[in-house]
C-alpha cells in the first residue's frame, strides 16, 4: 500500500508570527520596548531579585522624563516631536547593555531595567545617560533645540514588591528629580518628606480619574454681585467644581488640582467642567429674565489655555447646547497667560470673535509688567483676595486694589474683587469703584439646583412686578 508525503513550506508562517509578537512588544515609533512588555520584564526581575542580605547584585528600575518635549512639540509639530522621540531612543539604546531593557513607556517617558547591577552603580549609568542627553542637539527646520532628561531611579530588592509599586516609586523619584531643577538624577528614598507628598498625589490622580468615570465631580454657584448701578442689571455667577465622595463629603479643588495638574487630567477635568455647566446654562435658560445680563465664569488652567482642541470642543459645544457665546466668562490665572503667553493671546483671540469674555483671575498675585494688558482681549480683572481681604488694615492692600481698579478703569475693563468676606470691605470696594465683588459676605457658594429655584423666583417675581 502507497503513501502520500505532504510538504508545506511554513516559513511565511513563522516569519508573519515573528512579525506580530514584535508588533505586541514593541513601540511603532522608537522600535523600543512597549510599557506592556516592559512591565512583564520587570515582574520576572522582581523574581529573581536577590534578599537584602545577600551578596549578589540585585536590578535597578529607571523611569527617565525628558524636560523639553513640550517646547519642540508645541514650536515644530507632532512630526518633529516623533522625530526628536526616535533619534534619543537610538542615543540611548547604544549605551546601555544587552542585558538591559529599555522601553519607551508612553509620551515622552522611557523605561531602563538595569539586570544585575547594583543601585550605586545605576547612579552612575543614570548620570551618564543624563550627560548623554545634555550633549546632543536636536535640530529641526534649520532651528536647533536642547534637549534634557530628569531621571528616577529605585533599587529592586524585595521579592514581594509588585511591579505597579516600582513604577510608581520610579514615577515619584523622577518628579522630584524635576523639581530639583531639571537634568537631574534622584534615587528613591521612602523616608523623604516629599516622596509621602507625591504618594498622595498620586492617590489623588486615582480619584480624580474614578471621579470622571462615575460623574462624582459636582459643580455648584457663586454670585459675583453688582456694586454700581451702571451694573445693576448683570447677574453674574462662578461655576466652582468639587468632588463628592461616596460618604457624601465634599473635596475642595486646593486638595485635587494640584494631582490633575501634575498627572496630566487638567485638560480632561476641563472639558468635564465645560460641558456640565454648558448643560446647566442651556436648562435655565427658559426661566431666565431677558431684562437681565447673564454672565456664567468658567475657569480655565494653564494647561488648557492654548490648547486648540479646547478651544474647538468650546466652540462645538456652545453651538451644541445654543448658547449665547457673550454668557460666557473664561477664566485664567494671571500666571497661565504671562506664562503661556503667545498661545493664550491666540486661544483668547479666537473665542474673544465668537463673543466669549475673559476674566484675568488672581490679579496682581505675579506681581510683572501690566503692558501685556495691552495686546490681550480681555473685559474683566479679578483682583487677587490676599490684597482685598487686608484692604480695612492693611494701606499697601488698600492702595494696590486701588490701583488695579483705576488701571482696569483707564484701559475700558471691568474689575472683580474676590475673598470679600464682610460689610467693612463691600463698602470700601464700592467707593473705590470695583463692579463686582465676590465671597461668602455676597453669597456663599450654593447648588445647582438651589440656584435654578432662587433664580425661577426672582424672575416670576419680576414678571409679576411689570
Amino acid at each position: 500500500m502507497g503513501s502520500v508525503i505532504v510538504m508545506r513550506d511554513v516559513t511565511h508562517e513563522r516569519e508573519l508570527k515573528r512579525q506580530l509578537s514584535y508588533q505586541a512588544s514593541h513601540d511603532s515609533l522608537t522600535g523600543l520596548v512597549n510599557r506592556a512588555k516592559f512591565e512583564e520584564e520587570l515582574k520576572k526581575a522582581i523574581l529573581t531579585c536577590p534578599e537584602d542580605n545577600e551578596d549578589a547584585p540585585g536590578h535597578v528600575l529607571c523611569y527617565m522624563d525628558l524636560d523639553q518635549f513640550k517646547i519642540v512639540n508645541d514650536t515644530c509639530g507632532h512630526i518633529a516631536g516623533d522625530a526628536l522621540l526616535k533619534q534619543l531612543s537610538q542615543l540611548l539604546i547604544k549605551r546601555v547593555r544587552d542585558v538591559d531593557v529599555l522601553a519607551r513607556l508612553g509620551g515622552d517617558e522611557f523605561g531602563l531595567l538595569l539586570c544585575g547591577c547594583d543601585l550605586e552603580d545605576a547612579l552612575s549609568i543614570a548620570d551618564t545617560l543624563r550627560l548623554s542627553v545634555r550633549q546632543f542637539i536636536f535640530r529641526w527646520d534649520g532651528r536647533a533645540f536642547d534637549v534634557r532628561v530628569s531621571i528616577g531611579v529605585v533599587a529592586i530588592n524585595d521579592p514581594k514588591s509588585t511591579h505597579a509599586e516600582l513604577l510608581s516609586a520610579a514615577d515619584v523619584a523622577c518628579y522630584i528629580a524635576k523639581e530639583s531643577g531639571r537634568d537631574y538624577v534622584h534615587a528613591y528614598n521612602p523616608e523623604e518628606k516629599s516622596v509621602t507628598q507625591h504618594h498622595e498625589l498620586m492617590k489623588w490622580s486615582q480619584k480624580i480619574q474614578d471621579a470622571l468615570r462615575t460623574d462624582k465631580f459636582h459643580l455648584m454657584l457663586q454670585t459675583m454681585t453688582p456694586l454700581l448701578s451702571a451694573q445693576a442689571n448683570i447677574q453674574a455667577q462662578e461655576f466652582l467644581l468639587r468632588i463628592r465622595m461616596d460618604d457624601g463629603s465634599i473635596i475642595m479643588p486646593s486638595t485635587f488640582i494640584p494631582a490633575a495638574e501634575r498627572y496630566g487630567l487638567m485638560r480632561d477635568v476641563d472639558m468635564w467642567v465645560i460641558e456640565h455647566s454648558f448643560e446647566v446654562i442651556h436648562d435655565v435658560r427658559k426661566d431666565t429674565d431677558p431684562s437681565v445680563t447673564y454672565l456664567f465664569s468658567i475657569n480655565l488652567s494653564g494647561q488648557s489655555v492654548g490648547d486648540p482642541e479646547i478651544s474647538e470642543f468650546i466652540i462645538r459645544k456652545i453651538k451644541e447646547y445654543e448658547i449665547d457665546p457673550n454668557q460666557i466668562m473664561l477664566e485664567i490665572t494671571e500666571t497661565a497667560a504671562i506664562t503661556n503667553f503667545q498661545t493664550a493671546l491666540d486661544f483668547i483671540a479666537r473665542l474673544s470673535d465668537i463673543g466669549c469674555r475673559f476674566a484675568l483671575d488672581d490679579f496682581g498675585a505675579g506681581l510683572s509688567s501690566f503692558g501685556y494688558l495691552k495686546r490681550m482681549k480681555v473685559d474683566f480683572l479679578k483682583i487677587d483676595g490676599q490684597f482685598v481681604k487686608g484692604m480695612a488694615e492693611d494701606p499697601i492692600d488698600r492702595m494696590m486694589v486701588n490701583n488695579i481698579t483705576h488701571l482696569a478703569y483707564g484701559l475700558g475693563l471691568f474689575v472683580i474683587a474676590e475673598s470679600v468676606e464682610d460689610a467693612t470691605l463691600l463698602e470700601m470696594l464700592r467707593e473705590i469703584g470695583v463692579h463686582f465683588a465676590q465671597g461668602y459676605h455676597v453669597q456663599r457658594p450654593t447648588s445647582i439646583e438651589a440656584w435654578k429655584k432662587e433664580n425661577m423666583l426672582k424672575t416670576i417675581f419680576m414678571r409679576v412686578v411689570r
